[in-house]
């Protein structure tokens, strides 16, 4: 008994490191490859930003109820640009990222659940307990991507999903000091703690489901810590940041085709409605043209 009980630790032991080492090599990766020459981009004034907790690390393309989710929201509101590739925009070398072909070799074309829920896990950590370097890389790869607005004022707004809420946090501070604009976030299930782009953020909308316990443990654990002064309390009470209930939604129903017996509509419609329905600062809907 004691001999198996050894067997499962080392074994849990062992898969624990091998993530932890393939995050920190993705990393490592697109933190390289954000040093080289800055992508040519057109000037933009309304931008959007889609960026999610990364599952997969060598995933060249988003999921289809990613992109359908994305155009949905972008036939409605206007955007000069438009990123909506899986971060960090960019196919990675995929010589450094040769731990994650294990995975394949075992045969796991689709990672298992557990094996994409480490990968959200070490993200977290490194947003948390590397917060500055980890920020302002995030920061210098969307630079380099994006490039300056044409004029101002300018609006960048992030879509995100999971762990994105926080690496679109963490990267605030240091995008402003590249980026003359106003930064607003689209959070459906956000998973974030008390950082520091918190003070940054001119609008932030956290949409929750009411199933969503992944985010809800996160507040908990990240967030309702200590006493009441803190910047999620103070963006909330400056109107910066508001809390939206999105129905019965869990963790990763928000963009699904599942449908909802109590609203007769499914998940990812009721979260397109429930953003649409945002007042957005400086987006224009593409509606206000029509007579």
């Amino acid at each position: 008994m004691i001999l198996v009980a050894e067997i499962i630790f080392s074994a849990i032991a062992l898969i624990l490191l091998f993530t932890a080492l393939e995050t920190i090599l993705w990393w490592y990766t697109w933190h390289q490859q954000s040093q080289q020459t800055p992508t040519p981009t057109q000037p933009w004034q309304t931008a959007l930003v889609f960026i999610t907790g990364i599952s997969d690390y060598t995933q060249e393309s988003l999921d289809p109820e990613q992109i359908d989710f994305i155009n949905k929201i972008t036939q409605i509101y206007q955007f000069d640009q438009v990123i909506s590739k899986p971060f960090p925009w960019q196919i990675l070398t995929t010589k450094k990222l040769i731990l994650s072909k294990v995975w394949k070799f075992l045969h796991l074309q689709t990672l298992p659940l557990w094996v994409m829920s480490l990968h959200n896990f070490w993200q977290t950590i490194l947003i948390l307990g590397l917060t500055n370097f980890y920020g302002k890389d995030i920061a210098r790869c969307l630079f380099k991507h994006i490039g300056l607005p044409k004029s101002t004022p300018s609006q960048l707004i992030f879509l995100c999903g999971s762990t994105g809420t926080g690496m679109a946090l963490a990267s605030l501070p240091y995008l402003k000091q590249y980026l003359p604009s106003q930064f607003m976030i689209i959070s459906y299930g956000g998973v974030f703690g008390l950082f520091e782009g918190l003070n940054d953020v001119d609008q932030f909308f956290h949409l929750l489901g009411n199933q969503d316990h992944w985010a809800k443990l996160a507040e908990i654990l990240l967030i309702n810590r200590g006493n009441h002064s803190t910047v999620f309390t103070k963006a909330q009470q400056e109107n910066r940041l508001f809390i939206i209930s999105t129905g019965e939604h869990g963790h990763l129903d928000y963009l699904s085709d599942r449908y909802s017996q109590t609203n007769l509509k499914t998940d990812q419609q009721l979260t397109v409605e429930t953003i649409l329905n945002l007042k957005i600062l400086g987006l224009k809907s593409r509606l206000d043209k029509c007579p």
